[in-house]
């Protein structure tokens, strides 16, 4: 199996993909400094699991790992999230609260989708990267942090400049180092160990003995795009490795590569893969 998040090094990566590798080597030398990083892919890549690897390998280790989705979220809520607040800041407030960078000071806080945050947060955030303080909502007593900050994006920050979206200054100080997460679909060569790994996890957390998969099942996933990546293939081995009971066939289960797959394919089975009518 793999290590688990909280405990998941970069030194752990394995590939045998180009663009991985690339992606590897940057996070080890992420993983040694102190500089704001941006890690750029598609939804499902894997971002949060790469950032946590950093944060473990890093001298901030034994520190927080603070993890916090930017998007969809009105300005108040995002500045009681992050940076908190005092009681009696907003209706509701029944007593002080710490913020993500509050609780992150020593270690990581890693901001998703950065890129949806808006202009208000945007201004606060380059003043923690700047000065390393803020306030609490409702207060003007500043306070310190000492916070790496690991940013995720599934678009081009340099893209939402030029479009007027994103500050240029902030995206300056958060840019010290971009990693690409390359999609799964860039990554065809890996699949094959991918799908049999997700596919012991998945049998252990079943109590289900798994060992095989069906060539024609193996195509079918080679082939699929996996726009949803890491994602993807995870939730298809939750939901789809579930056993069918046959009068003939009582161990058979399907691992369907999109909602028009065969169903008339036993894709995995305990002792051996044959062909099993749904």
């Amino acid at each position: 199996m793999q290590p688990r998040l909280t405990s998941l090094k970069v030194e752990d990566l394995r590939t045998t993909n180009a663009g991985m590798t690339r992606c590897i080597s940057l996070a080890k030398l992420a993983a040694n400094s102190d500089v704001p990083i941006v890690l750029l892919g598609e939804t499902g890549t894997g971002k949060t699991l790469l950032a946590q690897a950093i944060h473990n390998s890093s001298a901030r280790a034994e520190g927080p790992f603070i993890s916090f989705n930017a998007s969809a979220m009105s300005d108040t809520l995002l500045e009681s999230q992050l940076f908190g607040h005092e009681k009696g800041a907003f209706t509701g407030a029944q007593q002080a609260v710490k913020g993500k960078f509050e609780l992150a000071n020593a270690g990581t806080i890693f901001l998703d989708e950065i890129s949806d945050m808006s202009p208000l947060a945007q201004v606060k955030i380059l003043r923690v990267l700047e000065y390393g303080e803020f306030e609490r909502l409702g207060s003007e007593r500043m306070l310190k942090t000492d916070a790496r900050i690991i940013c995720a994006t599934n678009v081009s920050l340099r893209d939402r400049v030029r479009q007027g979206k994103f500050r240029e200054d902030l995206y300056h100080r958060l840019n010290g180092l971009t990693i690409l997460i390359p999609a799964l679909r860039d990554r065809r060569e890996e699949l094959p160990g991918l799908i049999a790994n997700e596919l012991k996890v998945s049998a252990l957390r079943l109590g289900k003995k798994i060992t095989a998969i069906h060539p024609a099942a193996m195509d079918r996933l080679l082939m699929h795009d996996w726009r949803g990546n890491l994602r993807e293939l995870s939730h298809r081995a939750n939901n789809d490795s579930v056993l069918r009971r046959r009068r003939h066939h009582a161990r058979a289960c399907s691992f369907s590569a999109g909602p028009r797959a065969a169903s008339n394919i036993c894709k995995f089975v305990g002792e051996k893969c044959e062909p099993c009518a749904s």
